[in-house]
């Protein structure tokens, strides 16, 4: 989170990630708008692409579940620990995962083979699609939602008055999702 001292500083909170980096995002480009304001920033680390796996008509025909789909996506790229082992005094988890040259990209998740009730296999692109949404890479909350601050500071000489740009924002964004407070 931003610790520094800010002319400006608004607090959005929202339970949808997306539409808080969307927020943000507007919000920076409103403030951007107003003469003599600066250092226009948020406390977002860079956002990241997030994979978001949906499962086809044939996956749900299948008996497939999101959860058990994702649990499979899970062990096969990061892997699932199968045995602890004592070595030298200490304790070594064994994890069985897929080889290092078939989870490189979004091409093998696409190319895995997703396991049924029955023991069968199918491919991943059969039974699911992918997009890509954003997503933080932190998450501070503020009472058990997620909160993002938007800050900037303002010369004073060239900037309209605090309150006016303070009130102009509130405006704009009082009819959206997103809780702001100055």
């Amino acid at each position: 989170m931003i610790v520094k001292k800010s002319d400006i500083q608004y607090s959005l909170q929202g339970d949808n990630s997306a539409q808080l980096v969307q927020a943000a995002t507007q919000l920076k480009q409103q403030l951007g708008r107003y003469l003599g304001v600066f250092n226009i920033e948020d406390d977002l680390s860079a956002p990241t692409q997030e994979i978001n796996i949906k499962l086809t008509p044939i996956g749900k025909l299948l008996g497939l579940s999101v959860a058990n789909l994702t649990h499979q996506v899970r062990h096969a790229f990061q892997g699932i620990e199968v045995q602890r082992l004592l070595r030298n005094n200490e304790e070594v988890k064994v994890m069985v995962r897929y080889p290092a040259h078939e989870r490189r990209s979004v091409g093998d998740l696409q190319n895995m083979k997703v396991v049924l009730s029955d023991d069968s296999l199918v491919p991943f692109s059969q039974v699911a699609t992918i997009n890509f949404i954003p997503a933080l890479n932190s998450i501070h909350r503020v009472d058990k939602h997620r909160t993002l601050v938007v800050s900037a500071n303002v010369q004073k000489d060239k900037a309209s008055p605090l309150k006016s740009i303070a009130l102009s924002i509130i405006a704009i964004y009082l009819y959206c999702a997103i809780n702001i407070q100055r």
